[in-house]
């Protein structure tokens, strides 16, 4: 079970870091709409003006948002099927995200990302309701809730002169490795009080 839960997340994380190398290439080519909320009125407007260049900026950027929202999804939801519902939901939240506020962006995806992970977690038959089940939320989720309402509400206040978004970003893999290392050694410990019981039955 915690292999299921881990080794999407690694092609999550790869995905986040790959969506802000992106969203600061935007930045600094000026593909970023300065009114989220009037997207579509902007690029209709750059494609009458011709203006391919912008057009093919903003379009490299969606794509690389939607391969952002398909691993975290994925990450967020292992047993749901990517061609019938991770990607579906990529394209939607991609196209919200892009005409949500930037200063509303982060709250966007943390929102978007914990409801469909509870979500999941929670439709789970029961006999998949492992102590692995138990000790996600425990290592990884609420920490990691508490640190984004962290950010997302006192980020100007203190958060930023203690790393700001890097706390977030530093302790989701953190948090993974941590969960993965002690699920480890507890099937570990199993195994070998197993072994240890079975060689003293065969004396």
């Amino acid at each position: 079970p915690a292999n299921e839960l881990v080794k999407f997340n690694v092609f999550g994380i790869f995905a986040h870091g790959l969506a802000h190398g992106a969203f600061g290439k935007a930045i600094r080519d000026n593909v970023v709409p300065e009114n989220p909320s009037a997207l579509i009125e902007d690029l209709l407007r750059e494609y009458q003006e011709g203006n391919f260049e912008m057009l093919f900026g903003v379009v490299k950027y969606m794509l690389v948002l939607v391969i952002f929202w398909v691993g975290l999804l994925k990450a967020s939801m292992p047993q749901s099927s990517v061609s019938k519902v991770v990607v579906p939901l990529a394209l939607v939240s991609t196209i919200l995200n892009m005409v949500v506020p930037p200063q509303f962006g982060f709250t966007f995806v943390q929102t978007v990302l914990l409801f469909a992970f509870s979500l999941n977690q929670l439709m789970r038959p029961t006999h998949e309701k492992t102590i692995e089940y138990a000790r996600y939320p425990m290592y990884v989720g609420v920490p990691l809730s508490f640190i984004s309402w962290l950010e997302s509400t006192q980020c100007e206040n203190f958060v930023i002169h203690y790393g700001g978004h890097l706390l977030y970003d530093a302790w989701v893999p953190i948090s993974m490795i941590t969960f993965y290392l002690v699920c480890y050694m507890d099937v570990q410990k199993k195994n070998q009080t197993t072994t240890t019981q079975q060689k003293i039955k065969s004396l």
